[in-house]
């Protein structure tokens, strides 16, 4: 997640500098959304990694259980606080699931 997000602030360096009025304020509020719900995500990944036993080499059934379980609930709580922030990318899925929701029983999702 923090490469991802050096990768966008390095790409939006690029396009300022080749355009110009890249730095406005709804592409900062964006910025700073994504970076907080991200925040978040990385301490409750962080906190489950706390219950694996990461001493022991080799591969180990609970090191993947505890591991996966880091990355679902990094996902889940990144989802919530992107919805929670009112992030825009998260208002387009929610958009696009309900455009497929509709296309396939005719009522929307949320």
């Amino acid at each position: 997640t923090l490469s991802s997000l050096i990768n966008f602030a390095i790409l939006l360096f690029f396009i300022e500098r080749r355009t110009g009025k890249v730095f406005d304020m709804p592409v900062v509020f964006s910025f700073v959304k994504s970076a907080a719900a991200a925040l978040f995500a990385w301490y409750g990944a962080s906190w489950i990694c706390l219950y694996g036993n990461w001493e022991t080499d080799g591969f180990n059934a609970e090191k993947m259980l505890v591991l996966a379980a880091a990355i679902g609930g990094g996902m889940i709580i990144y989802t919530v606080f992107s919805f929670l922030f009112r992030s825009e990318e998260a208002g387009y899925v929610v958009k696009a699931l309900n455009e497929r929701k509709t296309k396939r029983h005719g009522a929307p999702l949320l």
